[in-house]
């Protein structure tokens, strides 16, 4: 499951002291009376097939959770495992409760980027053609009159409405999208190729 280099051995050697320090067999309570605040860690993630038998636990420090979980993100290299370390990783940057007493003194600003791009990779195409609950379905017209009367007198704050208009200002916005029809070979921004171009293409 882990590929061997420096990060694996590093891991190991933090879980082999956590080990002898406070075997992962004992309550939480006489891990703290022993280590003071703790945290209870899987040696093999449960994401990555980890169960949760005694032999798999460790009692970890705040700061000891912390280091594992990011070495973990270099120790696997299939796309699926290393997607789900790092969005563990991230997980473990941000405080998950208020009695929490990680500390957070590093800046992780790249590893939330390459598990932004990682998630974002894992979720293309994940919904489209036969995935889609919705392939080859049509709303009845009873279903498009409820959705009309939903969204009939909601009103939008300022605050929405101008973050909505930067959202699509400049490149950001799809219309400027520089595509090609598919049909002709016609190249030019979204917005106008989709009137004449793609499905209402003369050449089709």
């Amino acid at each position: 499951m882990f590929i061997c280099n420096e990060f694996t051995k590093r891991y190991y050697e933090i879980i082999q002291v956590a080990n002898l320090r406070a075997p992962g067999n004992i309550s939480r309570k006489n891990a703290k009376n022993i280590v003071g605040y703790v945290e209870r860690h899987h040696v093999l993630p449960k994401s990555l097939g980890g169960s949760d038998d005694q032999s798999n636990l460790v009692w970890l420090t705040a700061d000891e959770h912390l280091e594992v979980h990011l070495l973990l993100v270099k120790m696997v290299e299939e796309k699926e495992p290393l997607r789900k370390m790092h969005a563990a990783a991230v997980r473990m940057c941000n405080p998950q409760s208020r009695t929490q007493q990680r500390l957070f003194n590093g800046d992780y600003t790249e590893i939330r980027k390459e598990c932004a791009r990682l998630h974002s990779e894992f979720m293309k195409g994940k919904n489209t053609g036969v995935k889609n609950p919705f392939f080859n379905k049509q709303h009845t017209e009873k279903s498009k009159k409820l959705i009309s009367l939903n969204g009939t007198g909601l009103k939008r704050t300022d605050e929405t409405r101008k973050n909505l208009s930067a959202s699509k200002m400049g490149n950001k916005n799809p219309a400027t999208r520089i595509v090609t029809c598919p049909h002709c070979g016609e190249i030019g921004k979204a917005g106008g190729m989709r009137k004449h171009h793609f499905d209402h293409c003369k050449s089709k």
